[in-house]
């Protein structure tokens, strides 16, 4: 086959424009110092890199989230450490005031004690970053407020919601602590309905709840099956003279389990809350929780169980009026507030281990995003040493061509003039 001079050509062009191509290519990775600059580029790579890119996103969202989070925590441990500070205070009066030497100014110590009072109170309703931190999820008033005549203090019902953030794919953290958890009583039932008895099979419960005096009452509660799943729930209040503290029975509710699961999916055909249960003229306010609760083919077993006794506020209001009626205060008072004490230090250590368990994933995390810019590099950064020498080899390879092209392509009628 005879190789023509239009041929030669031809090719020449093409290789001319390959080099060239090349050393533009090169030329734009040593400019941005990326391998990858169009899709075109690498289209595996670019594949790589949108995946890798995504995901450390994600991973600066949960990063931030933390950060954001154990700044809140951080001011919520410093309110509850101001609280148990001022909780101290409370019990160095009340102790001076057991001496009979020092019963002589009792409006001296009601003083202290609504000075107190009003310091908590301040500290329960205080705000980080907008957000009320033992509001719940509710931010649009403060949780607790003074009733008119000063003599209680109203606990909001809707502050029981838990602020939640992503530290992971698929993992949330609770990073709050609820105003209902912290300052009310929780009366939690917990453990399993017989999901075999008949109709009409009554399941019963009692345990011991506290008026804001430290005066004990008994809760007796029972779930009659009314049907396949469901039950009616009834309860009465009873005084240490075994009299109920109700002129009419509390209304029963309804509750349903799920057929399959057996967890309980409503409570008078709403998702299950807790259920506020007051009595007021024997100041008596508690939450009841159902949602440990389970129906399953097992004999019934029901565990009752509570948070802490009665909510600090009303119980130093209580301490505060018998002070001022030259009342004072019982053991039981004093053992009162010992019980919030402890509760507010065992809520203290679990906001610290939250703090703990969110630096760790920080931790996990940043080596993550290392490991993620070390894969990117690993695809997309360039050798400059290596890119420098390859261009150079390229420019050499086009001169080269040129002058050898100058030798074998055809000559013109010029050449010969």
């Amino acid at each position: 086959m005879r190789i023509s001079d239009q041929m030669l050509s031809n090719s020449y062009l093409s290789n001319l424009n390959k080099t060239k191509a090349k050393m533009n290519k090169l030329q734009t990775q040593i400019a941005t110092q990326k391998k990858i600059n169009s899709p075109s580029d690498s289209p595996s790579g670019t594949s790589t890199l949108l995946r890798i890119s995504d995901q450390m996103e994600s991973t600066k969202t949960y990063i931030n989230n933390i950060n954001k989070s154990r700044t809140f925590l951080g001011e919520t441990l410093f309110v509850m450490d101001s609280m148990n500070t001022e909780l101290t205070n409370v019990m160095v009066k009340l102790t001076e005031l057991i001496n009979p030497t020092n019963q002589g100014n009792l409006t001296l110590y009601t003083d202290q004690i609504d000075k107190s009072l009003s310091i908590l109170l301040d500290l329960a309703n205080i705000e980080s970053d907008g957000k009320y931190i033992f509001g719940g999820t509710d931010f649009s008033s403060a949780p607790f407020a003074k009733s008119g005549d000063g003599t209680t203090i109203d606990l909001a019902s809707n502050m029981t919601g838990e602020q939640k953030i992503k530290i992971s794919n698929g993992m949330t953290q609770q990073v709050n602590i609820t105003g209902r958890d912290l300052f009310g009583t929780i009366v939690s039932h917990s453990g399993n309905l017989d999901k075999s008895v008949a109709a009409g099979t009554v399941t019963s419960s009692s345990s011991t709840i506290y008026d804001v005096s430290g005066t004990s009452y008994t809760f007796n509660s029972s779930y009659t099956k009314t049907a396949d799943n469901s039950y009616q729930f009834s309860y009465d209040i009873l005084d240490g003279d075994g009299n109920s503290v109700y002129t009419a029975p509390p209304s029963a509710k309804e509750l349903v389990f799920n057929a399959n699961s057996g967890t309980l999916i409503s409570v008078d055909g709403a998702a299950p809350s807790m259920s506020s249960i007051e009595v007021s003229d024997k100041k008596i306010n508690f939450s009841l929780d159902f949602r440990g609760l389970k129906e399953k083919n097992e004999a019934a077993v029901i565990t009752s169980s509570a948070n802490q006794k009665t909510d600090i506020f009303n119980t130093l209001i209580n301490i505060r009026e018998d002070i001022k009626n030259g009342i004072i205060p019982d053991q039981a008072q004093i053992d009162l507030i010992n019980n919030f004490t402890k509760h507010l230090l065992d809520k203290t250590s679990e906001v610290g281990s939250t703090i703990n368990q969110l630096t760790n994933t920080e931790e996990m995390l940043i080596n993550q995003m290392d490991n993620f810019e070390e894969l990117s590099a690993s695809v997309n950064d360039v050798d400059l040493a290596k890119a420098l020498m390859e261009l150079q080899q390229q420019d050499y390879a086009l001169q080269f061509a040129n002058k050898i092209a100058s030798m074998i392509l055809p000559r013109s009628i010029l050449d010969y003039m």
